[in-house]
């Protein structure tokens, strides 16, 4: 009895993924979970993220002080294997949300390991960018970031869903 339990209580698990999977093909099979389906390339988009890792929150409630490095992490999946993926490029965009805001052009890392606004691979598909709150930019009127609301979007060519969140940078 207790091994049945824990099939249930790891069976959700394995089914997180699968909804976001979606087969390209009618002719697959019904009774087969959609994460184990086809062959690369059988599922749109053909990668999944984690979404946006901390120390940013999804939930949009981070706040960081200006002037401070802020680690940008994300988790990326093979929609068929699972297997962290390694291979992207994915590029990173932020914006002032509040009133008078807008793009931030001049998007730094302070770190040498980063190039432009492409995210660098950490290994088991973890891609990290150092976004330097300190050293970026603003594209109309140029300038130092300020205090406010900021939108961050993470994407990759259609590879995967856009990653966006809000956080606070604050004096």
């Amino acid at each position: 009895m207790r091994s049945s339990l824990w099939r249930f209580r790891f069976l959700p698990c394995v089914l997180l993924l699968a909804p976001a999977c979606v087969a390209d093909s009618a002719l697959e099979p019904a009774t087969s979970p959609p994460s184990l389906l086809g062959s690369p390339g059988g599922c749109t988009p053909q990668y999944l993220t984690s979404g946006i890792l901390e120390p940013i929150r999804a939930d949009g409630s981070s706040a960081f002080q200006l002037g401070r490095t802020v680690p940008v992490k994300i988790r990326i999946f093979d929609c068929v294997t699972g297997e962290g993926v390694n291979t992207l490029a994915p590029q990173i965009a932020l914006a002032l949300v509040d009133l008078g805001g807008g793009p931030v052009t001049e998007l730094l890392s302070s770190s040498a390991a980063d190039d432009g606004t492409t995210m660098r691979s950490a290994g088991d598909g973890q891609y990290i960018f150092n976004l330097s709150t300190k050293r970026s930019q603003f594209a109309v009127g140029g300038g130092d970031l300020r205090p406010g609301t900021y939108e961050l979007t993470i994407s990759s060519s259609g590879n995967f869903d856009d990653v966006v969140v809000r956080f606070a940078i604050r004096p």
